[in-house]
């Protein structure tokens, strides 16, 4: 069974002292970046400056052992397309708060200085990671792409994001992004990072085209840390580690030197969020088959909280480029403004339909010196069914500079969803068998109870109880009638079996959310099921330690509580501070009340769903 990751209903949990309880669940001119795959040194120039119970109810969120959750609101043929991707393991423990200051660190090597590297063994196997001491790759760029002064590219950075303009239209889990000087495509990226302003995630999986080094296959880094002017980025070598396991996966610091098209996107990241995990990833060679391969690794290791970017510019046109146009289709000097909006629009097409390989075949027959056409096709083959594109800018050098002679173009954009919910970090995973046997047990469990029967057991629904389904577990079950919530209730704390806990808010959804009628036998057929399985919360170090989509959140305050499960705030598209203002008025607080004053535990979540 494949894991569910579309939109579900908004949770708004309230926590209250009843057994039940439920509220709302981019050299040329310098710094531009070379295409057609070109080895030049970079002179980049630096760029210009249900049951009973109330919000407010006496008690802590876990001290009734039950809770509510309510509804609201292939091979690319052109040169230069090098790329990259996969992604594995994992960063930030289930449930916890995450190493102090760091969002999503927790339990992830690096965390504390000493990282864990691995060497790929003669046989394709993985050597175990073993302490070393930090490895840092300094800034190839710092004071001829970018500003080499700390305070001045923070300054730089933050004019782009400024003047950007961009709002989210959801929750971003990826964008696509250029990786030129930022003189040329610095408005560009601060369009596609400005939407990222307000959200934590936990790790950026980077994926960016080789321009240096030749190779097959994805490109790993040994390093711990990657440097700008803005200080060390920790390296997710736990992930690093997890994909030197993975076809196609290598370790290659080489490659990573002197490559720019990883480094440039690093000061926007640093500006934009508060503390990341890295985990950089360039690729080169990849046929289509391969493409898919790679794509199959991201998808099934990044996890909700992650984010993901494929660093890419556009047409590289002109002498310069040996690039003026499709086969039989040149574009005049004199039209190249107007040609290069259509090779861009035609490129665009294919990415907002996310065809990963019609987007290689275009790239292939127009012969588009697009040079992380890799990249962007990784991605668009690792996205969530349900995730959305949208378009947040485009220029080309040309346009910067008033001469179309040779130019080069660039795109930003964001995709929005949610990464599927359908593992954890650690205890609590379960099978596919288990998912299937748990959501069988639930649809039997709400069928019995409309039917006016007795409280079913997994033996009635001819469900075979594992060890797992034993162990106490907090879970919830969610009614869906025609995409709209028809009851949700669940328990946060592991306080009983699992097995157990699904078929009692089976039953309390169906029959005892009091915002809603008892379930009707002829409304059983437009009824889907979904079950949320949690990880026990942890007490964070503070809100910062709150990494968005991957965190479900117990905010307390005195006699006050309220939660909302890990997909609520994407759903939503809300920011970590909007978040946190609508949990504490569903706790019957003022809505700044979580700043001063508030505890939080965090958990995670496995989701799942019929239909899928």
């Amino acid at each position: 069974m494949v894991q569910s990751i579309r939109h579900i209903s908004l949770c708004l949990v309230l926590a209250v002292m009843t057994v039940l309880f439920t509220g709302g669940c981019r050299d040329k001119p310098a710094g531009e970046s070379s295409g057609a795959g070109a080895s030049r040194e970079p002179a980049g120039a630096a760029g210009t400056a249900g049951a009973a119970g109330t919000a407010g109810a006496a008690g802590t969120a876990r001290a009734a052992g039950t809770a509510g959750a309510a509804g609201t609101a292939g091979a690319a043929a052109t040169a230069g397309a090098a790329g990259t991707a996969g992604a594995a393991g994992t960063a930030g423990a289930a449930g916890t708060a995450g190493a102090a200051g760091t969002a999503g660190a927790a339990g992830t090597a690096g965390a504390a200085g000493e990282v864990a590297q691995a060497e790929k063994t003669a046989e394709g196997g993985v050597a175990a990671p073993a302490p070393v001491a930090e490895v840092v790759r300094p800034s190839a760029l710092a004071g001829s792409w970018y500003e080499g002064d700390s305070e001045r590219l923070a300054a730089e950075v933050d004019s782009f994001l400024d003047r950007a303009g961009t709002t989210s239209s959801g929750y971003p889990i990826a964008l696509i992004a250029p990786h030129a000087g930022y003189r040329f495509s610095g408005g560009i990226a601060g369009k596609a990072y400005s939407v990222l302003r307000g959200r934590t995630y936990g790790r950026v999986f980077l994926i960016g085209p080789s321009h240096r080094v030749p190779f097959h296959g994805v490109a790993l880094t040994e390093e711990t840390h990657f440097q700008t002017p803005l200080g060390k980025i920790p390296v997710d070598t736990r992930t690093i580690h997890s994909l030197l396991g993975e076809k196609l996966f290598f370790s290659n610091s080489a490659a990573h030197a002197e490559e720019h098209s990883l480094e440039i996107h690093l000061p926007f990241l640093q500006r934009v969020l508060p503390a990341f995990q890295l985990v950089p990833m360039m690729v080169s060679g990849l046929s289509d088959d391969e493409v898919l391969e790679v794509a199959a690794v991201l998808r099934r290791t990044v996890r909700p909280g992650d984010l993901v970017v494929a660093s890419s510019d556009f047409t590289h046109y002109g002498p310069r480029f040996g690039y003026l146009g499709p086969p039989g289709k040149p574009i005049a000097a004199d039209k190249a403004e107007e040609g290069l909006k259509e090779l861009l629009l035609q490129a665009w097409r294919r990415i907002e339909a996310r065809e990963a390989l019609a987007f290689l075949r275009y790239i292939q027959e127009s012969e588009d010196t697009v040079c992380g056409a890799l990249p962007i096709a990784l991605l668009l083959a690792a996205l969530p069914p349900e995730a959305v594109a949208h378009q947040l800018g485009t220029d080309t050098s040309g346009a910067i500079t008033g001469d179309f002679t040779d130019s080069v173009s660039y795109l930003a954009a964001e995709f929005t969803g949610l990464w599927p919910y359908d593992s954890v970090d650690g205890a609590g995973a379960l099978s596919e068998d288990e998912k299937t046997g748990l959501l069988k047990l639930a649809r039997y469990t709400v069928e019995s109870v409309v039917h006016g029967g007795r409280r079913p057991t997994a033996e009635d629904a001819g469900v075979t109880v594992t060890a797992r389904m034993r162990e106490d577990s907090g879970v919830f079950v969610t009614l869906k009638k025609d995409g709209e919530l028809r009851g949700c209730i669940g328990n946060i704390a592991p306080v009983k079996p699992l097995v157990d806990g699904v078929i009692d808010n089976a039953i309390n959804a169906a029959r005892n959310d009091r915002r809603f009628q008892p379930v009707q036998p002829e409304e059983l057929s437009s009824i889907e099921v979904e079950v949320s399985v949690l990880t026990p919360p942890a007490r964070a170090a503070g809100y910062e330690d709150i990494v968005l989509g991957r965190h479900g959140v117990i905010l307390e305050k005195g006699e006050s509580a309220a939660v909302f499960l890990p997909q609520v705030a994407p759903e939503q598209g809300w920011t970590v501070e909007q978040m946190l203002g609508h949990l504490s008025m569903k706790a019957g607080l003022p809505a700044d009340a979580w700043r001063d004053g508030a505890v939080f535990e965090l958990f995670e979540a496995i989701v799942f769903h019929e239909g899928e």
